[in-house]
């Protein structure tokens, strides 16, 4: 069977990542599926890196930075004024208004108040993928920060992938990441029929019950949907991504000492 650790599948559903089809990097070490020892492939799912930048989940780490001081500036207006910001941030702007009329009698103030809390709601509403794309353009700075970041392993959950890892290219500004909280697995009949070319809409057409079976994990919205294997990773590539899907799997959180710990220990020296 053409599949193996490292194989890329693209067509495939994800509950994460649900507005667009999206890639499987397989993770079922190879021994296992060629001696036919597995009863489903297991795949950790990945998205188009310039799509994901428009993700819920992308858009989120985009803004993050300019979100906590946006909040943290509007905490010390409100706070001024005896407001709760974590409240006034869940209610629609026209109930803000209301509220910070009744309350604040500065007009500048007040200004500066609505202001701020209108640029924020607008900051964080990820509602459309347009919005995360013109947000995307618009903090194009960031989203390449937030890639160097993944790509030096400061986001242990994610990697990226570039092209050069997984075809015939030596492009480096375009690739997948890949997403390690997100584990699915595919039954080996299945695996069979995509390595045959049969997982197609228009394949399947004519067998409604199947093709509604493999609608639960493959993206087959459309008569132009299909899935097929889109590429493998190349050595050493492929054991770079499974030492830190290994590492990120198997980390374990303590509850250690922090910056301020190790102030007190140097202040502490008579």
């Amino acid at each position: 069977m053409d599949i193996e650790q490292g194989s890329i599948i693209f067509g495939l559903n994800s509950k994460k990542y649900p507005e667009q089809a999206c890639f499987g990097v397989i993770i079922t070490a190879s021994c296992d599926i060629a001696n036919q020892k597995v009863g489903e492939v297991y795949y950790l799912t990945a998205v188009n890196v310039k799509e994901w930048l428009c993700t819920k989940r992308g858009h989120a780490l985009v803004i993050k930075n300019k979100r906590k001081a946006l909040y943290n500036k509007l905490q010390q207006q409100v706070r001024s004024q005896r407001l709760n910001e974590s409240l006034l941030v869940k209610l629609s702007l026209e109930e803000v208004k209301t509220v910070i009329n009744e309350t604040v009698t500065h007009d500048k103030t007040r200004e500066d108040i609505l202001n701020n809390i209108h640029n924020y709601l607008e900051l964080i509403n990820d509602s459309t993928i347009e919005k995360r794309k013109g947000d995307a353009q618009l903090y194009s700075h960031d989203c390449g920060e937030l890639l160097n970041q993944i790509s030096k392993g400061d986001y242990h959950r994610f990697i990226y992938l570039p092209e050069i890892a997984y075809m015939e290219s030596s492009k480096k500004d375009n690739g997948i990441i890949v997403d390690f909280q997100e584990i699915n697995c595919l039954p080996m009949e299945e695996i069979r029929l995509l390595v045959n070319g049969e997982i197609d809409y228009m394949i399947q057409e004519d067998n409604l019950d199947n093709l509604q079976k493999l609608k639960e994990g493959f993206w087959l919205k459309n008569k132009d949907d299909f899935a097929f294997l889109y590429g493998k990773i190349s050595s050493p590539w492929r054991e770079h991504l499974m030492q830190h899907f290994s590492f990120y799997f198997t980390r374990i959180g303590l509850d250690g000492a922090e910056t301020k710990d190790f102030q007190k220990i140097s202040e502490g020296i008579k």
